[in-house]
């Protein structure tokens, strides 16, 4: 009895085991030239410095921000662990620009707060 050798079997393209690509730094500083918005660039800067999910993102508020203490409070969506990460002073200068820009534009933290209703200031996001 002779055993037959079995088909190959077709590769579809999903199936090919290929390195992520990464931007370089000279993409990511064309990217953030780009940027006008200072709330958009707070934002990604800290998705790009802290490998934030964009889920993780929205669910950052001036409480999980000590700019003082250069400090910030990530919470993880993947196992639920939340930790304190250092927070770049770049970050922290972006961070304040923005904050600074709301409050001149009489949208202080504290005036959204009471435009959406908020009893605590802590329950509004960034």
């Amino acid at each position: 009895m002779q055993l037959k050798t079995p088909r190959k079997l077709k590769r579809f393209p999903f199936q090919k085991a290929s390195l992520p690509r990464y931007l370089t730094q000279e993409e990511v500083k064309r990217l953030f030239s780009v940027i006008s918005s200072p709330r958009d660039r707070a934002l990604l800067a800290l998705i790009y410095h802290y490998g934030l999910r964009v889920e993780e993102a929205t669910l950052l508020t001036l409480e999980s921000v000590d700019l003082k203490n250069l400090h910030i409070r990530i919470q993880r969506l993947k196992n639920g662990v939340s930790s304190q990460k250092p927070l770049w002073r770049h970050n922290a200068k972006l961070l304040r620009s923005y904050i600074r820009l709301r409050q001149d534009a009489g949208q202080g933290i504290e005036y959204v707060a009471d435009h959406l209703g908020h009893k605590n200031i802590q329950n509004t996001r960034i």
